[in-house]
């Protein structure tokens, strides 16, 4: 009885320690496709050379976020129904840093295209709804917070254009009404004290 007690019991004890060593190879497998998996997209996106360098046209730069964009929305929106999401939440760092430096470079720099604007402006909107199935990322609610600022920035300054573009349009088809004024011929006004004093003018003799 005692020797079955002792067979079950080192039995039991094997099972849990071939249960920890199989919890500790998925986790150790686990973390080095984490590693791999964050060191191949700082590989493939390099904010800091594209953030900073004043080389880079305005343009080319506006392109190259579209593509990180494009990039970061593809794996986003696979991963979004995955139950571990500690690689997405490292995608989703990248994906609203994008987002913020492709707000600046158009919204607060020189340009003034509308196209790339509302381009921008969709982008946003895409990644605020895509955030909705990242909660368990530890950035969400600040980075959801974030977008809805700009995109209430965005709404306030197209307001304001379009009211200043009414008031404008308004001002330019309203009549001008501009007083007429009579013309009154010119009389030029005659002292009647030197009117009558002036001296007649008597013929040349020789005439």
């Amino acid at each position: 009885m005692y020797q079955n007690f002792g067979e079950s019991s080192g039995n039991k004890m094997l099972l849990l320690g071939l249960g920890i060593i199989i919890l500790g190879l998925a986790l150790l497998i686990y973390s080095l496709t984490y590693y791999a998996e964050v060191k191949s997209l700082e590989s493939k996106i390099d904010f800091e050379e594209l953030d900073n360098s004043n080389q880079i046209s305005t343009s080319d730069k506006y392109y190259k976020y579209l593509t990180y964009s494009d990039y970061l929305n593809q794996v986003l929106n696979k991963n979004k129904n995955i139950l571990l999401k500690n690689v997405s939440c490292v995608y989703l760092d990248y994906a609203q840093h994008n987002t913020l430096a492709l707000y600046k470079l158009i919204f607060k720099g020189a340009s003034d295209d509308t196209q790339r604007r509302g381009v921008v402006e969709g982008n946003i909107r895409s990644l605020s709804n895509m955030l909705d199935n990242y909660g368990i990322c530890k950035q969400t609610p600040k980075y959801k917070e974030e977008l809805k600022n700009i995109l209430d920035d965005i709404r306030k300054t197209e307001d304001f254009k379009d009211s200043h573009s009414v008031n404008m349009e308004n001002f330019l088809n309203k009549p001008q009404n501009i007083e007429q004024i009579e013309e009154v011929p010119f009389e030029p006004e005659v002292d009647a004290e030197f009117e009558n004093n002036v001296p007649e003018l008597e013929p040349n003799a020789g005439n």
